[in-house]
């Protein structure tokens, strides 16, 4: 396989609990782009020693409509976060 990037989407909980990514992404920086989003940035930055921890509030920000302008469908994204 020789893939042109990597993505590692959001995802709920804590990121400690998925370690078996941390070797995979240690293993590909700085060979092919990597990209991540909530969790995935956040395993990223446990792959380079960082550590995580739960919010004692957490964080909860509005909700947005997204529109497909090809099919008129209408999603809402959540817009929340408990691990930091």
């Amino acid at each position: 396989m020789a893939p042109d990037g990597v993505m590692l989407s959001n995802g709920p909980g804590n990121p400690e609990v998925v370690e078996c990514a941390i070797p995979m992404i240690q293993g590909i920086l700085g060979k092919i782009p990597f990209f991540g989003i909530c969790l995935g940035h956040q395993l990223f930055a446990l792959s380079q020693g960082a550590s995580s921890f739960k919010m004692k509030f957490g964080h909860r920000g509005a909700n947005h409509p997204v529109k497909n302008l090809e099919t008129g469908k209408v999603d809402i994204t959540s817009q929340t976060m408990d691990m930091q």
